[in-house]
């Protein structure tokens, strides 16, 4: 497949994030219309909601967040969330930057894109494995976290 016979559909409200023109310079077909989920619809079953890391945080304290994801898991088959910014800006947007975790790790349970139930280990019943990578997953990211505040606080000592 060429490059010119690509053909996405973007929501109007993307324009002035300038990607329309970009992805118009490089040949692909773009329409630009009022969608109701998602902004860029990039195949049949193909959706992406494009979120940066101020506008993903907001959308978590109001409610929006989990109301889009269910609604673009609805209405197509391969919904895709694509966060855009720096990770460190998440310390200074909120004071406890688990929420942006948090939020993620829901909005994949949610959309499908993380199982649910897991895959059996030994010594663990069905599901138990989605429940052990989490706890996992949630404690390496507090690790992180607490790592990078003892640094932060010994260089302010120092």
């Amino acid at each position: 497949m060429k490059v010119s016979d690509l053909r996405i559909i973007i929501d109007e409200r993307e324009k002035k994030s300038g990607i329309p023109k970009l992805l118009s310079a490089i040949g692909i077909k773009t329409e630009i219309k009022t969608l109701l989920v998602g902004d860029y619809i990039v195949g049949p079953e193909t959706i992406i909601e494009r979120k940066s890391i101020q506008d993903l945080l907001s959308s978590v304290f109001d409610g929006r967040l989990f109301d889009q994801c269910s609604r673009l898991k609805e209405n197509f088959q391969n919904p895709i969330l694509l966060i855009e910014g720096n990770v460190d800006e998440i310390e200074l947007i909120t004071e406890n930057p688990l929420i942006f975790y948090g939020a993620l790790a829901t909005i994949a349970m949610v959309t499908g894109l993380m199982p649910v139930v897991g895959v059996p280990l030994p010594l663990l019943s069905y599901g138990g494995t989605a429940m052990l990578s989490i706890m996992i997953s949630f404690g390496l990211l507090l690790n992180v976290n607490v790592n990078d505040h003892l640094k932060k606080l010994k260089n302010q000592i120092i």
